[in-house]
């Protein structure tokens, strides 16, 4: 679970735009089951999702765009198909 927000103690921190929640606008979950990514919306935050308000869990792929707030994010994920946590958990 990746929360994201402005709070010093979320996983991501957008510090600098003051439209996004102070703590867990939304967050981007990894099933380690499927090998899959999702965002998860906040309760009073709106997210969006390939242009689409965010109003449920969704699954993500490589190159998907969110926007919050004035700020807007690619995701390019670390883990997939071709590599797992893990695989890295020793490095």
């Amino acid at each position: 679970f990746n929360r994201i927000g402005r709070d010093m103690e979320m996983d991501v921190q957008v510090t600098d735009d003051p439209a996004v929640s102070r703590r867990n606008h939304c967050s981007i979950v990894y099933d380690e089951k499927s090998r899959s990514f999702s965002v998860v919306p906040s309760p009073g935050s709106l997210t969006y999702y390939k242009g689409q308000l965010l109003e449920k869990a969704t699954r993500m792929e490589a190159g998907d765009k969110i926007r919050m707030g004035g700020s807007g994010f690619v995701f390019i994920p670390f883990c997939g198909e071709e590599r797992t946590w893990e695989e890295f958990a020793e490095v």
